[in-house]
């Protein structure tokens, strides 16, 4: 069984460069990495939690990391194998404006109905605020300001939520916007 997992057969490298940015030497390079880290061939949550608490030492990426590993995980298996991990990396690190913004929109879309609440804005902008060291996390005021500000500027049509296509357009009109979102 290990043996089978140590190398990808020409079919999967072909098919994954199909649908990544990644050419092959890239994924089996990626590959070789992931199973290092994941000799069984898929990452658990609290695998996936921990290595992103690495890149946020003074903050608590915990939550955040639980968002980001529910837009990674596509078949909602409750794991991370390497097609899905390099897809996702793929998005993130090469896709488009567009891509990466929708991957975004994942993130936010918590119940993943399709729409963003305000709540939802809310608990994301929060939890992105809790990566950061203490000194600079905003007051539970200020996180509420800074949610409905967005929230406003994004809900063009009024109705209360925010669509993906609101979300991706409003992203793109106001660089402030990105930073926030991304």
């Amino acid at each position: 069984m290990g043996k089978s997992q140590s190398k990808m057969s020409p079919k999967e490298l072909s098919d994954i460069a199909s649908v990544t940015n990644f050419n092959e030497s890239e994924i089996h390079d990626w590959y070789k990495g992931f199973m290092k880290d994941c000799p069984k061939g898929k990452m658990s949550k609290d695998q996936f939690v921990k290595m992103y608490q690495e890149f946020f030492p003074h903050g608590d990426a915990s939550h955040f990391a639980v968002n980001i590993f529910r837009t990674f995980d596509d078949n909602k298996d409750g794991s991370i194998d390497f097609r899905e991990f390099i897809c996702a990396l793929s998005v993130t690190s090469q896709g488009s404006v567009d891509d990466k913004l929708g991957w975004a929109f994942q993130i936010y879309d918590l119940d993943g109905n399709g729409s963003i609440s305000m709540n939802e804005m809310r608990e994301i902008i929060k939890t992105i605020y809790n990566t950061r060291p203490p000194k600079e996390r905003l007051t539970p005021m200020g996180i509420q300001d800074r949610t409905e500000q967005t929230f406003k500027k994004l809900d063009t049509n009024n109705d209360g939520k925010i669509s993906r296509s609101e979300f991706i357009r409003g992203a793109k009109t106001d660089s402030s916007l990105v930073q926030i979102l991304t």
